[in-house]
């Protein structure tokens, strides 16, 4: 069995860079070593798990849930939401699932045997606090700790829980709370899943996954002794089998945006810790009624306008950027709503809301998203 390290820095390494499934099944990066852990062996499904050798018949909200026979999962929410007061805050909710033996194992006779491991990470940002909260906790799938149920279809990780609610629609429920921190929030799809390929079977590849780009949220959000009802947009990445990890000497640079007319923009970014080599870029385009343009590095430019400097050990992150689609005439910024969304845990990478703002074609365009910045800190 791994050691419990191990079990710890897997978990915490694809809790970064699961997002942009369609981006990833195109443009698989390479697996290294990340503290003498082999990666590639580890994410690549493990003796006795499922792999991902045909295409995927997606079925909701059954997908919504846990696929146990696959040896890695993630549930990957993010969200801007806002008070009537026009308080604002963002919020991350994200769990993590790896399988340490097949489901059809038999089971060990203590009750604190366990065939798979949990970790859950919360983070909230209070923009007119400036203030960023950030927390994660790891569990075993034994004594009702930890774990994912069909009926209804769920996962925890303690008391933080995701739902699907039952329907036909993407319905979900979230719950987390933490040292003076909480949601509780509810989630309707306003868009159909992102599918590999478009369509309902899917995509055979190193995993299977999907997004929902838009949800409208709304429910509660604490801080402190206040309680603040809120509304706002989130999203949802979703993937199970081999998730790819980029380590090493990768930085990578993840955006999810979404626009008040509708829109949203999807870009990963990948580049050399070093400065060296030609950063590539990729990404979609999703329209309001659901449909994908891709983009490369030839119709997207990126230019770093600003750095942050973390102030736990001087690790420098990009903190504003300017976005540039020549053809289409978009040219927008992106600003970190706070400076210090750091997570500062067992993997540290800054992840945080923004702010877009610019131009298409000479009529203003605006909205939020998240960044992610992984690969920068030691």
């Amino acid at each position: 069995m791994l050691r419990k390290t191990h079990i710890f820095w897997l978990l915490a390494l694809i809790a970064i860079g699961i997002g942009s499934t369609q981006w990833l099944q195109n443009n698989e990066p390479a697996l290294e070593s990340q503290g003498g852990i082999p990666l590639a062996e580890l994410l690549g499904g493990g003796e006795g798990f499922a792999r991902v050798e045909a295409p995927w018949q997606f079925s909701f909200p059954r997908d919504h849930g846990a696929h146990s026979r696959y040896r890695t999962e993630s549930w990957h929410f993010t969200g801007h939401l806002a008070s009537e007061q026009e308080e604002h805050f963002g919020f991350q909710l994200s769990f993590f699932r790896v399988g340490l033996k097949p489901p059809e194992t038999p089971a060990r006779p203590s009750k604190w045997g366990t065939k798979e491991v949990y970790r859950g990470h919360f983070a909230l940002t209070d923009v007119s606090q400036e203030r960023f909260h950030a927390f994660e906790r790891f569990s075993r799938a034994a004594l009702g700790l930890s774990g994912g149920d069909s009926s209804p279809t769920q996962v925890w990780v303690e008391n933080w829980r995701i739902q699907a609610l039952e329907g036909e629609n993407a319905n979900f429920r979230l719950r987390a709370t933490a040292d003076g921190a909480s949601i509780d929030l509810t989630l309707r799809s306003l868009k159909p899943p992102l599918l590999p390929g478009g369509d309902s079977s899917g995509q055979a590849g190193v995993f299977y996954g999907y997004q929902l780009t838009r949800l409208a949220a709304q429910g509660t959000i604490q801080r402190d002794n206040r309680i603040y009802p809120v509304k706002g947009l989130a999203s949802l990445d979703r993937a199970w089998g081999a998730v790819p990890v980029p380590v090493g000497p990768v930085v990578w640079d993840r955006f999810l945006l979404q626009l008040d007319d509708g829109r949203e923009l999807l870009v990963v970014r990948l580049r050399r810790r070093d400065g060296s080599g030609t950063p590539l870029n990729s990404g979609f385009l999703v329209d309001r009624a659901g449909k994908i343009q891709s983009f490369n590095s030839e119709a997207l430019t990126i230019e770093i306008v600003d750095y942050w400097e973390s102030p736990r050990d001087g690790t420098s992150y990009p903190a504003r950027w300017r976005f540039r689609f020549p053809a289409q005439g978009i040219d927008f910024r992106l600003t970190p709503t706070v400076a210090d969304q750091e997570l500062n845990l067992l993997l540290r990478y800054w992840g945080g809301l923004v702010q877009v703002r610019g131009q298409e074609k000479g009529k203003k365009i605006q909205g939020q998203g998240y960044v992610e910045l992984t690969g920068y800190g030691t």
